[in-house]
């Protein structure tokens, strides 16, 4: 199997879409079936003809219906019908074609206006040589039957001889051995009336049609006007007069211009006209009265849509939906997506959950700090009321400054002290009004309060008895009771002071004591003094009705006898007069002598008759006789020497009991 070396083109006539061409293919040049060939002849068959295999026609095949020879290096070029075609190639070893190197067969549909390449294989004789011994037929001399000739390898439908041409009304009774086509005419007459009906060499064409002799003979139509319309070549793939097919123009119908290309009618219609119909029907709808629209050059209803581009208006209630929908393709329908939380009720009602939340029915429940001032849910809670200055009252949004209630007049102007609070609110929105308290006068930023007084005209304050503006400050008028007041008693100018104490009182205007300071006690009663009484650390400090002194009076302070201090109300004693000592003067001065542990009694005995002494002795042994022990001698018999002790006090830390006092012992009572 060899490639043919020279490759070829065929130009399909007539009019039709353009098909795609491929790249046309050659062989080895220096193949004997092409390099040896003098001529080369291609056969062209009609749609009934098929290759039986690469070298043959399949029986049945008829006549060619073109035929057309090469001579050795001459390019293979020729222009052929449009439709399915079988196509014969072959090489001869003499100009005459008469001996036979090879042939090749293909198939191919050939669109109207195109070109092809085609690639042929060319295979030798059956025997494999080029003398074609194995042949089923010879061509020199023919042997083929009548109305057949040799292909040098097979016969195929045409004529070899005169005598295979009927001679009858159309008929001259010739053969073209070129073409093996029966010649059938000698003048146009012989090709009858039909209107173009003409005899180029020997045959009958019609001028009109024929892209051969297309308006006269030898009239080829060839660079893309392969086609014969009316006698003149046209390329209905281009031609808007004959698109697609001779004769047929493309319709001007309310068209500013007509195009033809691939054999297809298109238009530049004139405003408001389109080419919705199929066909070549021109602008054949008027846009606005058929309620259309183009999508490109696609007529869809005006309604629909293009692209997405064009869903931009959402369906009531707009406000709820994307503004940006979606189109469902050309001629479609634009779907919206609801926003991210709104809600439509009724298909009327838009609640958009913009700061806030929307519930089912459509009601809004603003986040904090926002609210829905305009009552329209479709703008959500639109408002931020800190930034807007506004605040919520039962719902409706009202200036920050205004009122609500008189709830909100709680600051009134000042000085705020003169005026009643709250204040009135005239109406949700309005603003606060405010009155004096009664009595109240304001001098500019001063308040005079008629508290316990009046105020003068000028703010200055006539305070009621027992009351004083002891601060200066006439806002809250006669604010102190200088009744009760210690800082204030009597006046705003008396601040009570008493000496040795720790809290003060008032009553009624004076100074009273409240708390003495440790050690001192108010004995005499009067206030101006203070306590005066220095005492004991802790109480009593001062002398009742049962005791010697008088009621009223300091305790008097005595000695121990041990560098210690104890108090009571006796009279101070002198060591060695019994008459300035009694056991209850010497029991206080055993119970200040906490050194001495145990119980003081009075009765110890010590001595005999006039030298005897009577102390009260305190020890941890009842009966004195062990242990250590103190006493405290009261009162004598009467001896001078016995006189001498009293007063004196002994403490025998011997541990041998209680013994009795020297009048050098250390003195006591004094």
């Amino acid at each position: 199997m060899f490639a043919l070396g020279a490759t070829f083109v065929l130009a399909a006539a007539g009019c039709g879409p353009k098909v795609t061409k491929r790249a046309c293919m050659g062989g080895t040049a220096d193949n004997p079936l092409v390099a040896d060939a003098a001529m080369v002849r291609l056969d062209v068959y009609g749609a009934d003809a098929h290759c039986a295999d690469g070298s043959t026609l399949a029986a049945g095949a008829g006549a060619p219906i073109l035929s057309h020879s090469y001579a050795q290096g001459q390019a293979i070029s020729l222009d052929v019908p449009p439709g399915p075609h079988a196509l014969v190639l072959s090489t001869f070893a003499d100009a005459d074609g008469t001996q036979l190197l090879g042939v090749g067969c293909t198939e191919a549909n050939l669109a109207a206006g195109s070109q092809i390449c085609f690639d042929l294989t060319i295979e030798p004789g059956p025997d494999g040589g080029p003398d074609l011994s194995g042949a089923v037929c010879s061509t020199n001399p023919d042997d083929c039957p009548a109305g057949s000739y040799c292909t040098g390898l097979v016969c195929v439908p045409g004529c070899k001889a005169d005598s295979d041409c009927p001679k009858n009304d159309a008929g001259l009774g010739v053969c073209d051995k070129t073409t093996h086509t029966c010649e059938n005419c000698s003048a146009n007459s012989d090709c009858g009336a039909a209107p173009g009906a003409t005899c180029c060499n020997k045959h009958c064409v019609n001028v009109k049609t024929d892209p051969l002799n297309c308006g006269s003979c030898g009239g080829l139509c060839t660079s893309g006007a392969t086609s014969c319309c009316n006698g003149a070549c046209s390329n209905p793939a281009t031609d808007a007069q004959n698109c697609g097919s001779c004769g047929n123009a493309c319709s001007t119908l309310n068209a500013m211009s007509t195009t033809c290309a691939a054999a297809t009618c298109s238009w530049t219609c004139n405003a408001g006209f389109a080419h919705c119909l199929a066909g070549n029907s021109g602008c054949d709808t008027n846009l606005a009265g058929a309620g259309d629209k183009l999508c490109g050059s696609v007529c869809v209803a005006a309604a629909s849509c293009c692209s997405s581009a064009e869903c931009m208006s959402p369906p009531a209630p707009a406000a709820c939906y994307n503004t940006a929908g979606t189109c469902s393709g050309v001629g479609g329908s634009c779907a919206y997506t609801l926003k991210a939380g709104s809600k439509v009720c009724n298909g009327t009602t838009c609640c958009n959950a913009i700061n806030g939340t929307c519930n089912s029915n459509c009601t809004l429940t603003c986040a904090a700090g926002f609210a829905d001032c305009d009552g329209n849910p479709s703008n959500g809670c639109e408002v931020n009321l800190a930034s807007a200055g506004k605040k919520l009252c039962n719902g409706a949004c009202i200036a920050a400054t205004s009122c609500c209630t008189a709830a909100d007049c709680s600051t009134p102007p000042s000085p705020s002290a003169c005026y009643v609070t709250p204040g009135s609110c005239p109406a949700a929105g309005g603003l606060c009004s405010y009155s004096l308290k009664s009595g109240s006068v304001t001098c500019g930023a001063t308040c005079c309060n008629a508290i316990n007084g009046t105020c003068k005209p000028d703010c200055s304050l006539n305070c009621a008895a027992g009351t004083g503006d002891c601060n200066g400050n006439p806002s809250d008028g006669c604010e102190d009771n200088t009744n009760t007041d210690p800082a204030h008693c009597g006046s705003c100018m008396n601040s009570c002071n008493l000496p040795h104490t720790t809290s003060d009182g008032c009553a009624a205007g004076n100074c009273t004591v409240v708390t003495c300071a440790a050690g001192f006690y108010d004995c005499n009663g009067t206030a101006s003094d203070g306590c005066e009484a220095a005492g004991p650390a802790t109480g009593p400090g001062c002398c009742s009705g049962t005791n010697p002194s008088a009621t009223g009076t300091p305790m008097i302070a005595h000695n121990n006898g041990y560098a210690g201090t104890f108090y009571d109300c006796y009279p101070v004693a002198t060591p060695g007069d019994p008459a300035t000592y009694n056991p209850n003067l010497a029991l206080d001065a055993a119970a200040s002598y906490t050194t001495q542990t145990g119980t003081a009694t009075t009765g110890w005995n010590c001595g005999n008759g006039t030298s005897q002494v009577t102390s009260v002795c305190k020890s941890l042994d009842p009966a004195g006789k062990s242990g250590t022990c103190t006493c405290w001698a009261y009162a004598s018999g009467g001896a001078a020497s016995a006189d001498a002790i009293v007063g004196h006090t002994f403490n025998n830390t011997g541990n041998n009991g209680c013994r009795c006092q020297l009048a050098t012992d250390p003195p006591w009572g004094n």
